[in-house]
């Protein structure tokens, strides 16, 4: 959809392109998809928790552009303001003494508007940013960090006295020289001074914004006398606060962003981050690489940390266990995510991410001529012989729209444009025949029949949208051993992840739930991720006594022992029955850390609570929810594992003249499943496509 808006926005696009988007099944969206179920009361269903970051400068200029392109025809959601609402409260989940702690984190909104401006700040910027914050917070805080004396067990300042000693005279010099460009005595202010966190972190600061830019000696001295400083705050702060950590939330918490953020600085001077971009430590795993340059294992192992492996599904296979995040992706997004948000951390869709992001596109696409054909399903692209270009792509017709017209993908539902959770089989030739059919499901029958569109007939070039776990099976094809392609095949990996949607009887007070609580992270696997959704209720269709709150869980989900060939018909519900066992357990065992009022007496989830307008005894009442588990090939999320980034290729460069690359997984600056990395991928392959320069905030040179 990015690469059709980005094309269809060009000068003279109308004349220049012929657009034809082709659609498995009856909505557009892929994993972001979501579809309202007219069987209960049109609620919304998604994939998962979408939430936009306020970092999100493309696909908000995207999202601007089309709401401003509407018909202007009253419609609850007319700008992209009321379709998006700042949400800035966050929350971790904090595993402390056989018991759930919630921190609340909320950072400070500002008057920028995303998808406005954009102009990102470099590595050496971030540094500053990261030395600033650190300062600032222990600055602000109720810590005492400033004590007159020193334990005794620590020398302030080791680290730079040892450091300054083993130099030798010209390294030396231009140390002195640094320390005094930033106003110390070094034989007597840095000893009295670094006992001090904050003071040591302004300086580290003020020594990196000095740092020359020309290789030599003078950098190298800069360098070292950051890092020296940075490791004295670290080792300072430690010494004197750690007897408080285990009695005091404030400590423990201080303590473990002063190290994650030290840890983080300390690498990105030490590993080249400066002179050669995050890239340069992409191929270790971002916790090692965290725990290489100091980082405590208290801090790796925090709810922060786990908070970011559970934003980005970081596990291989998706197990616990297997941590896999790779170093420079993770730093950039963590930067990205906390320094350069406009208006608020965060921005919640108000209503499902299917009316609030899909049908604008679909509705300002098709007033710009562009054509869909939905129930079309690609079954492979064969390349020419000389293997140059795309030939021939194979697409099955899973069914036929009646009279031969197009077909009416959206309903209108309290003014909104919606996707349903089912297609509407009276458009459809024979549409009866149709019921219960999954037409997204790699493992569901096939319906309908072949065809072949040839190059230079039915297509020139082709963009390539769909999901990453779907690539290998249409286009192996293209993929000839040792090939670049080939090799982003093998290299960049994908993870199942699962979702669990409910609607509950009492409201937020009736159950303990905390307000606000939205987008809380680092609770308990494999649903590690929730927020409370109560707000999207006014926009499904509830009878007066429906229900209160609703609340949406997402995480990652281990892959089952082996997947099976798609004709194995049964895979889908034995894979749902298993995430539903464990949704059974998990409920049983965890919904009293997050909500304690919706437990019995005896600690059991109280299954009475959950809104089922059949009134189901038990536990049956979970049949009434929605859970969904998202094994699909076009459904899993694509991993940033160590050493992948460099396999992932940009939108022009599939090798193949008239093939364009478009998804979360193709290079940006990113590298991440989201879906700024997807708008900016989009954009990037219709700069290659047309060979027009679009600009794309934070792009690839």
């Amino acid at each position: 959809m990015a690469a059709a808006w980005a094309l269809t926005s060009l000068p003279g696009a109308a004349e220049r392109f012929d657009i034809t988007v082709y659609q498995m099944g009856w909505r557009l969206g892929g994993k972001g998809a979501s579809g309202r179920n007219a069987r209960f009361h049109d609620r919304i269903e998604e994939h998962g928790l979408h939430v936009w970051a306020g970092f999100y400068a493309n696909a908000f200029k995207m999202m601007r552009d089309l709401y401003g392109a509407l018909p202007k025809d009253g419609r609850p959601l007319q700008m992209w303001d009321d379709a998006f609402k700042r949400h800035s409260a966050v929350m971790v989940e904090e595993w402390i003494d056989d018991q759930w702690i919630q921190w609340a984190i909320n950072l400070p909104e500002n008057d920028e508007e995303p998808g406005v401006g954009g102009e990102l700040p470099t590595p050496l910027g971030y540094l500053e940013l990261i030395l600033d914050f650190l300062a600032d917070w222990s600055r602000g805080s109720r810590l005492n960090l400033g004590h007159t004396e020193p334990p005794p067990s620590h020398l302030p300042g080791a680290h730079l006295m040892d450091t300054l000693a083993k130099w030798d005279r010209e390294l030396l010099a231009g140390a002195v020289s640094v320390l005094q460009s930033v106003g110390l005595l070094i034989e007597h202010k840095i000893q009295a001074d670094a006992a001090h966190a904050r003071e040591l972190l302004t300086t580290a600061k003020q020594v990196a914004r000095a740092t020359p830019v020309a290789q030599g000696g003078a950098r190298d001295a800069h360098h070292a006398v950051l890092v020296s400083l940075i490791r004295d705050a670290h080792a300072s702060a430690h010494a004197r606060l750690e007897p408080q950590r285990d009695s005091n939330p404030d400590v423990r918490r201080f303590l473990d962003l002063l190290s994650l953020g030290a840890a983080t600085a300390i690498g990105i001077v030490e590993d080249g981050v400066l002179e050669h971009g995050f890239d340069a430590v992409n191929d270790q795993e971002w916790s090692s690489w965290l725990r290489s340059h100091g980082a405590t294992e208290e801090a790796v192992t925090s709810a922060l940390a786990r908070g970011i492996y559970d934003y980005v599904f970081g596990y291989a296979k998706g197990e616990e266990n297997q941590l896999a995040l790779e170093a420079g992706t993770a730093t950039h997004g963590v930067l990205r995510l906390f320094f350069t948000y406009k208006g608020a951390l965060f921005w919640e869709m108000q209503a499902g991410m299917g009316d609030v992001v899909f049908s604008p596109a679909y509705e300002v696409l098709k007033a710009r001529h562009v054509k869909f054909e939905f129930f079309t399903r690609i079954e492979s692209l064969e390349p020419n012989a000389d293997r140059t270009a795309v030939d021939r792509i194979v697409i099955r017709k899973q069914a036929e729209i009646r009279g031969g017209s197009e077909y009416k993908p959206l309903r209108t539902i309290r003014g909104v444009p919606s996707w349903p959770s089912e297609p509407d089989l009276s458009q459809l030739v024979d549409g009866e025949r149709y019921a219960g059919v999954n037409f997204e499901s790699a493992w569901a029958p096939p319906t309908g029949t072949t065809a072949v569109l040839q190059a230079g007939r039915d297509f020139d070039d082709v963009v390539l949208g769909i999901s990453l776990g779907a690539i290998s099976m249409i286009a192996g094809n293209l993929a000839a051993p040792g090939t670049p392609f080939a090799e982003m095949l093998q290299k960049v990996q994908t993870v199942q992840t699962c979702s669990m949607q409910l609607w509950l009887s009492p409201d937020a007070a009736g159950i303990g739930a905390p307000v606000p609580a939205r987008v809380v992270s680092a609770y308990a696997q494999y649903l590690n991720t929730w927020s409370d959704m109560t707000f999207l209720l006014p926009r499904e269709t509830w009878p007066k006594d429906g229900p209160r709150f609703l609340a949406y869980f997402c995480g990652q989900f281990p892959d089952a022992p082996a997947i099976p060939p798609f004709d194995d018909h049964g895979f889908p519900a034995r894979e749902q029955q298993r995430f539903k066992d464990k949704v059974l357990s998990w409920l049983q065992a965890n919904a009293k850390g997050i909500w304690p009022g919706a437990v019995t007496a005896d600690g059991q989830f109280d299954w009475s609570l959950l809104w089922d307008e059949a009134k189901a005894d038990g536990a049956r009442r979970l049949d009434s929810q929605y859970l969904r588990i998202n094994i699909d090939p076009t459904e899993r999320y694509v991993l940033s594992v160590p050493g992948s980034s460099k396999y992932r290729l940009r939108g022009g460069e599939s090798g193949f003249r008239n093939l364009f690359l478009a998804g979360d997984w193709v290079r940006t600056s990113i590298n991440a499943g989201c879906v700024e990395a997807a708008v900016m991928a989009g954009m990037d392959a219709a700069a290659a496509l047309s060979g027009d320069p679009i600009y794309i905030v934070g792009g690839l040179s």
